[in-house]
């Protein structure tokens, strides 16, 4: 295993490199939301932060607890150029020990580069665009550009997986209409394969194929939204989509997201089989209740008819630890459900015990065998920096899906530093 001499040598040299711009505008950095603007004639805000984590980790198969230790640079930069006229740059390096698999320890990822064109009723965008559908926690079925978007993993919490992941490159427009907005997303094929080299755009992780997204989103009431997606693929039949999201009251929202369309189950994808498309079902149901306390408290329901069920499951593990992983792999990056039915619990409060320390954690549970993931994290903040503990195990039968995941448990301290 690398020193961990390397990941800091690394990470000096990342700052290095970004310190121009952290020096032209050291005051438009903000540590929670959007930085504030530094020129107001200009409209530019950044972000940019140096992220540094030890830890340990205690492994599935027995062997003795291994140390873990990675570092990252994460920069994001958004403003206008000319009236109208936007541009948004995101990018994250990341240094990591150990990794799993022929993934890289060290790896670049451009998530967001592109130039936008707005009026009052229209808006054009051209570029690597993270565009996010769905207002689900854990699962998005209608996140349609989520498939092999997430190159780098540093963390269990789904929330973060999906702003970190790369964006499509696309052309994008939507325009205003009286009832809501219409929108197209046009991704065109750009690559035959991902790419694995350390420095690279990776076009294949996210433009495979060719790809068109038409959505409409409405707000029917003050406490209802919704929207409706079709996803048009080469060689593929089409997938159709809706979400939509309700105030019950002051403290309760409901959000659910559906997605149905002919295909192939994750696991001939994995195996390598050829199987006639079927229809599958994906969904995504839950609701969030939010204390005076500002504890908030969501439970959602995720069901998958591509994933696996139990004896599907098992009858993977029986073709030996390298396919279970591959399947693992697949699901991760893909932000997918790896089993047939899923639950989530997610908490989290603000100030908690005492100010600036907020708390954050979830419980995912395989509905099919019953495993479970549980990851929490307390995280205090100061002007320039944010500290955190994270604390991560996952338990289950021998040939359950957490059970036989390669790590058992991960604890490991976090420090992030705004510039």
């Amino acid at each position: 295993m690398a020193s961990p001499l390397r990941s800091v040598v690394t990470l000096l040299g990342l700052c290095l490199a970004a310190g121009v711009a952290s020096a032209a505008d050291e005051d438009a950095l903000a540590l929670g939301g959007d930085p504030a603007v530094a020129e107001p004639a200009k409209q530019q805000a950044i972000r940019l932060y140096a992220e540094a984590g030890v830890g340990r980790i205690q492994q599935n198969n027995g062997s003795a607890p291994r140390d873990a230790h990675r570092a990252a640079l994460d920069l994001r930069l958004t403003g206008k150029f000319a009236q109208n006229w936007q541009y948004t740059l995101s990018n994250r390096f990341d240094d990591i020990h150990p990794v799993l698999g022929a993934r890289r320890s060290s790896l670049n990822s451009l998530r967001e580069a592109s130039v936008g064109w707005q009026n009052d009723s229209s808006s054009v965008e051209l570029g690597r665009i993270n565009l996010r559908n769905g207002p689900a926690y854990g699962y998005n079925p209608t996140d349609y550009f989520r498939f092999g978007a997430l190159q780098t993993v540093t963390t269990a919490d789904p929330i973060a997986l999906r702003e970190n992941r790369l964006g499509t490159y696309m052309l994008r427009a939507s325009r205003t209409l009286p009832l809501g907005t219409m929108s197209i997303a046009i991704a065109p094929k750009l690559a035959d394969e991902p790419s694995y080299r350390a420095l690279s755009f990776n076009a294949g992780a996210t433009n495979l194929t060719d790809r068109a997204l038409l959505s409409y989103s409405g707000q029917f009431s003050q406490r209802v939204a919704a929207q409706a997606l079709l996803l048009a693929e080469r060689g593929r039949a089409p997938q159709w989509g809706a979400s939509a999201t309700a105030l019950l009251s002051d403290a309760l929202v409901a959000h659910g997201e559906w997605s149905v369309g002919r295909g192939a189950s994750l696991l001939s994808s994995v195996a390598g089989l050829v199987e006639p498309d079927k229809r599958y079902q994906r969904s995504a149901i839950g609701l969030t209740y939010t204390l005076p306390t500002q504890l908030s408290l969501t439970v959602e329901y995720e069901g998958n008819g591509a994933g696996l069920n139990d004896s599907a499951w098992k009858s993977l593990l029986a073709q030996g630890p390298a396919a279970a992983q591959r399947y693992l792999s697949l699901t991760q990056s893909s932000l997918e459900v790896g089993s047939r039915q899923a639950w989530l619990v997610y908490a989290s409060q603000k100030d908690a015990v005492f100010k600036k320390l907020d708390l954050t954690g979830f419980v995912r549970i395989n509905g099919n065998d019953r495993s479970r993931l549980l990851w929490l994290e307390g995280r205090y903040h100061w002007k320039k920096l944010d500290l955190a503990l994270q604390w991560q195990r996952s338990s289950g039968r021998a040939l359950s899906e957490f059970g036989s995941a390669p790590y058992r448990q991960i604890v490991q301290l976090v420090g992030n530093w705004y510039f």
